[in-house]
């Protein structure tokens, strides 16, 4: 999320900014003030499917096939895992990083790498607002994915260019349904596939959080 975007939230928003890579040098301080003219929009947890966990696929009927993958990794961020020791000594440019298996700031899952079609059924609460998809994915295979719902063809979720730190490959990220998609109803299936063909996509987790006022 962009400081410029439109966040879709729950109860509240955590916001930090990468200070890029002059942390030793001297700073300048600077103030910002958001305002935000509507009612409050809130995201309430619906659903979740763990790709990887057998149970879970089948409680949410999973169709398709995907390559089993697992990663252990950092997100980018506040929680890094990244240790306040620059390798240079004055304006360092690079901040290690322990291996992730060793820090209780990573992130260890299990998902899908899928170049064809995947499905899964999600619950939802038929007095939604619409809905707001959130998948968990690794950004080095993060590709645009079109998405359908109960059969119908959506749009394209954005993949994201990876330039970052190799330890730091997490990546979640939103796509918001319309309303006259999910209003009244108790479930929705919810179809993923790369938008370009033979390109590979991964899916750790997909969760549905249900928009209401």
């Amino acid at each position: 999320v962009f400081a410029d975007d439109g966040a879709i939230w729950s109860a509240g928003i955590r916001y930090s900014q990468q200070a890029g890579g002059d942390n030793e040098g001297p700073t300048v301080d600077a103030a910002a003030t958001t305002f935000s003219y509507r009612a409050a929009q809130r995201l309430f947890a619906s659903d979740v499917v763990r790709f990887g966990d057998a149970k879970s696929e089948k409680r949410h009927r999973l169709t398709g096939s995907g390559r089993p993958v697992s990663l252990d990794s950092y997100f980018e961020g506040v929680h890094d895992g990244t240790v306040p020791v620059s390798t240079l000594a004055i304006g360092g440019s690079y901040y290690v990083s322990p291996p992730p298996q060793l820090s209780d700031q990573s992130l260890h899952a299990t998902g899908l790498a899928f170049r064809g079609p995947i499905s899964v059924t999600l619950r939802i609460p038929p007095d939604n607002r619409g809905v707001v998809l959130r998948r968990l994915a690794d950004q080095v295979a993060s590709v645009p994915v079109r998405v359908s719902v109960d059969g119908q063809p959506v749009g394209i979720w954005p993949g994201a260019e990876f330039q970052g730190d190799p330890l730091k490959r997490w990546l979640e990220t939103d796509y918001a349904l319309r309303p006259d998609l999910t209003a009244g109803k108790h479930a929705i299936v919810v179809s993923l596939a790369p938008a370009v063909a033979g390109e590979t996509a991964t899916a750790y987790t997909l969760e549905a959080w249900s928009t209401r006022r």
